[in-house]
């Protein structure tokens, strides 16, 4: 579980396209893996990389809709930088 202050237009974005569910009675908001992606794709850390590297091998990952929010929220470049990071790797 990772708690998310809502401080961008896409971690706005998840919040308001989450699934709200009940968990040991506490109400929580899940967000979705393309959103997930998306915004470690945006806080760009070495631990957000590896996060996404996971995502798009988990082979639930719906690659469309995570192209079409890194082009809504301006991450087409920083997608760009990270695919030509992973085409380098071993």
């Amino acid at each position: 579980m990772q708690f998310l202050p809502a401080t961008t237009a896409l971690v706005d974005d998840a919040l308001v396209h989450a699934v709200r569910m009940t968990v040991d009675g506490q109400a929580v908001a899940v967000l979705s893996q393309e959103h997930l992606a998306a915004i470690a794709l945006e806080t760009g850390h070495m631990k957000d990389k590896i996060r996404l590297s996971q995502f798009l091998a988990s082979g639930t990952f719906e690659r469309l809709r995570f192209d079409a929010l890194t082009e809504r929220f301006g991450l087409t470049v920083k997608w760009a930088r990270f695919v030509a990071l992973m085409e380098d790797q071993p």
